[in-house]
């Protein structure tokens, strides 16, 4: 039981890292974007898997803060248009062809 509490704690704290580190990468992009037609935001998925395989450095590091202006960058770098117009009603009995929880971020 301790194994499946530490591994619940953990994508806890790694989403709420994440959604911190995609808050302060969404400045950068609502910046870069305010020209454009639409709203840009950053792709929370993408982000968060490219954040999770580095969590052990963030704690590893002396001084975090040139890896962490790297890692926002790289965040921002994936950003998806906001089309509000785009929603369509769910077809009723059609689900995904495989599970969602083996699909890849990248």
């Amino acid at each position: 039981m301790p194994a499946v509490q530490q591994d619940f704690h953990a994508k806890v704290f790694s989403k709420n890292l994440g959604s911190l580190l995609v808050t302060a990468a969404q400045r950068d992009v609502d910046q870069r974007t305010a020209h454009r037609k639409r709203r840009y935001k950053v792709n929370f998925t993408r982000a968060l898997s490219r954040m999770t395989h580095q969590i052990v450095r963030l704690f590893t590091l002396a001084d975090v803060s040139d890896f962490l202006e790297r890692l926002l960058r790289l965040m921002a770098q994936s950003v998806e248009a906001v089309r509000p117009e785009h929603s369509y009603p769910r077809k009723p009995g059609r689900g995904p062809k495989y599970a969602t929880n083996y699909k890849r971020a990248r």
